[in-house]
């Protein structure tokens, strides 16, 4: 757990910040503790935590009921009026869905800082629903947003529609997008490579078709990464001396 300490230029949180975080947090450390350490706000600590926590069910067939605040007082029976059921309804799976007195047992621990069941003593022990901070699905949560957030139009209709009443009767003449892009940069609002994908999701009224030279060129193949070369399989090899 140790740390260089120097100021992080980056902004976001990273793979080993938030596997510091889970680790902390299984030490019952605080939010202040924790936001020193990466020299960060605390208030990025704590919105990290709720956002990204997890939630675990009890296991258990007949746990369900067991998360009712009326668990110790209940003596309701055949709620469901079947007339074939002998045991009590809070050990019934369906308790949660029947019952109208039901009410979930939350714990207190989750509903005030650190939010989650990481340090808890008594998280083997509890039968009431849990939440946790992992790192690795936290990660791949903020990835995944990261991605998304990138995705589709970045304007509106309005704006999209002036664009594409400026391109499309430009490419219909035959002109290509470089030159477009080119002759009217104070106009468009994005770059040349924004226009060929919006080409490519056919967001445009006009198509890759109506581009002459595009439909000429294949599809670009990925490049694969070469293997890195063996240097030490070189080690103490003859040299050959060509003479003329």
């Amino acid at each position: 757990m140790s740390r260089k300490s120097i100021k992080p230029k980056q902004k976001h949180l990273s793979i080993e910040d938030r596997e510091y975080i889970e680790e902390a947090l299984k030490r019952n450390l605080s939010f202040k503790e924790i936001a020193r350490f990466l020299q960060k706000d605390p208030t990025t600590i704590s919105k990290e935590v709720k956002k990204h926590k997890i939630t675990q069910k009890p296991s258990g067939f007949n746990n369900s009921g067991k998360q009712c605040v009326h668990i110790k007082t209940c003596q309701k029976r055949d709620i469901c009026n079947t007339g074939k059921c002998r045991y009590p309804c809070r050990q019934c799976q369906n308790c949660t869905l029947v019952c109208p007195d039901y009410q979930k047992n939350i714990c207190p621990k989750t509903q005030k800082a650190p939010f989650v069941c990481n340090g808890c003593d008594k998280k083997t022990s509890c039968r009431l629903e849990k939440q946790y901070y992992r790192a690795a699905p936290s990660q791949r949560e903020y990835r995944e947003t990261l991605v998304s957030s990138r995705e589709g139009i970045n304007m509106n209709t309005e704006e999209f529609n002036e664009l594409d009443a400026l391109i499309a009767p430009l490419v219909k003449q035959g002109q290509s997008i470089a030159h477009i892009c080119a002759a009217h940069a104070d106009e468009i609002p994005c770059t040349e490579r924004t226009i060929y994908n919006y080409f490519d999701q056919n967001l445009f009224s006009v198509r890759n078709i109506d581009l002459p030279r595009k439909v000429r060129y294949k599809k670009r193949k990925p490049k694969t990464p070469k293997e890195p070369c063996d240097y030490a399989a070189r080690q103490n090899r003859p040299l050959h001396i060509r003479i003329s």
